[in-house]
């Protein structure tokens, strides 16, 4: 898990199964990226128990394939992160391996928030995680965004 900024992080699946790690870093709130592993019921159903101190859950369904549309999502995502913010929370963003679904949402996220150009923003995102965007798609609809 990578912290990001104040109250966000990035991570991968494994990250956000870890409920110890969860709790010690202090994430209040989890934004799933790729829900395909989740059962049906699951997808609005918060999969975390009281004492992870997760309590806001969002899934995105989201694919990391070049031709998706992860544009769609960004304002629900954005505005997640905001409350997240304004209730003085932590927000995990992952995805399975935290590279282009989790990117592409907090890099738009960055990008309106903090009113930054991309190429800052990916600048900034490898400096954190040396991995991140690899998606050509994504990053096409972020040069858009």
């Amino acid at each position: 898990m990578t912290r990001i900024a104040q109250h966000v992080y990035i991570g991968n699946q494994r990250n956000a199964d870890d409920l110890e790690e969860l709790y010690t870093t202090g994430i209040t709130h989890v934004i799933n990226c790729a829900p395909s592993r989740l059962r049906r019921a699951s997808r609005t159903e918060s999969p975390y128990p009281p004492k992870s101190g997760v309590v806001g859950f969002k899934v995105i369904p989201a694919e990391d394939k070049e031709e998706y549309n992860i544009e769609k999502h960004f304002e629900e995502a954005l505005e997640f992160l905001e409350q997240v913010k304004h209730g003085g929370g932590r927000a995990l963003v992952h995805c399975n391996m935290g590279v282009n679904r989790s990117g592409a949402i907090i890099a738009a996220y960055i990008m309106a928030s903090e009113r930054r150009c991309l190429l800052e923003v990916i600048k900034y995102l490898k400096s954190k995680r040396s991995l991140i965007l690899t998606n050509k798609g994504f990053r096409r609809q972020l040069i858009r965004y």
